[in-house]
């Protein structure tokens, strides 16, 4: 088994792209996602959600501040804290138009014999206030490594510290389910049980599709607010490798549980 922080690395891999069709369980890098931010292959009945056609509001979403605490709970029921996530949206005008801007942090540690050592990581996003279109985000990962992406309606460009930047041709505009923005995405949503739908998104080799599905309602416990209800939402292909609590008010993103080979990671509301 790898070391505590290793662990950690892992499950904040599979948080962020944890149903990409070309993820690599190898591909150790420590970063939040949302929330959390799975890619799939979507069905053939499950249909698709596409950027500007209403069923994506941006306009339901309030500013909020949100922390959760991140352990491992591992197969004899055990937990293993790994540390603490930040999560802050704010609306703003840039170039004159109305910006959805939402940044996340994390704080993991490593516990040794001889002492304690800490990582930080931080993703950044940028995205219409209506539509929630991608626009940018940046990753800077506990490493150092700075990874950032720009979108158009058709292209997206990556660049990853000095390589030379990725471009992509895109089937159709996006969001940036997995940059970051997965969480609010679902927010976004007119959700109910049930409900499923598959939304555009750029992945580890291009265009792809997110497919989501709502499977109950749920009071959740929502740490200092006490106890909220929520829809609990599966990303991903069966077996289901990422749920969402979602509730329809600030801060949205109560609850989160990704699966990785070493456990569940689980993302609990402080």
């Amino acid at each position: 088994m790898a070391t505590p922080l290793e662990d950690l690395a892992v499950v904040l891999v599979f948080a962020r792209r944890c149903t990409s069709c070309a993820i690599a369980a190898s591909k150790i890098v420590v970063v939040l996602a949302v929330l959390l931010t799975p890619v799939v292959c979507r069905s053939a009945e499950t249909p698709t959600v596409h950027v500007g056609d209403g069923s994506v509001s941006g306009a339901t979403l309030r500013p909020y501040d949100n922390a959760w605490r991140l352990y491992l709970r591992k197969a004899d029921g055990s937990h293993d804290d790994r540390g603490m996530c930040t999560d802050h949206v704010r609306l703003q005008q840039i170039d004159g138009a109305m910006r959805l801007i939402r940044q996340e942090g994390t704080t993991t540690f490593k516990l040794t014999d001889t002492g304690a050592t800490s990582r930080l990581s931080m993703t950044f996003d940028v995205a219409d206030a209506q539509t929630l279109a991608a626009i940018s985000d940046e990753d800077v990962r506990a490493d150092g490594t700075h990874v950032s992406r720009r979108f158009d309606q058709r292209s997206a460009e990556v660049s990853a510290g000095a390589d030379q930047p990725t471009s992509f041709v895109l089937t159709e505009p996006v969001f940036d389910f997995n940059g970051g923005m997965a969480g609010l995405l679902l927010a976004a949503l007119p959700l109910h049980v049930g409900y499923r739908a598959a939304l555009p998104a750029l992945g580890e080799n291009g265009f792809e599709t997110a497919e989501i599905r709502v499977t109950r309602e749920e009071v959740t416990a929502a740490g200092r607010l006490g106890k909220l209800k929520t829809f609990v939402v599966d990303v991903g292909s069966a077996p289901v490798q990422a749920t969402y609590w979602i509730s329809k008010s600030p801060p949205y993103v109560i609850r989160a549980e990704v699966e990785t080979p070493n456990g569940t990671a689980v993302w609990e509301m402080l």
